[in-house]
């Protein structure tokens, strides 16, 4: 009894730390995914209003 009891504890801690990985590498990704649109937008709307002035 004692045994099922720890193997069942293991495995919840497990799933656990399995979706707290997956949420910080989603999260880092989805991060850094924002980041460079933002990047790439600043950047293109710089272009454009340099553009405009000359």
């Amino acid at each position: 009894m004692p045994t099922d009891s720890i193997l069942v504890a293991i495995g919840v801690c497990v799933m656990f730390l399995v979706l707290a990985t997956a949420l910080a590498w989603a999260d880092h990704t989805t991060s850094k995914w924002l980041s460079n649109r933002a990047t790439k937008r600043a950047t293109a709307e710089t272009e454009s209003s340099s553009r405009k002035a000359a």
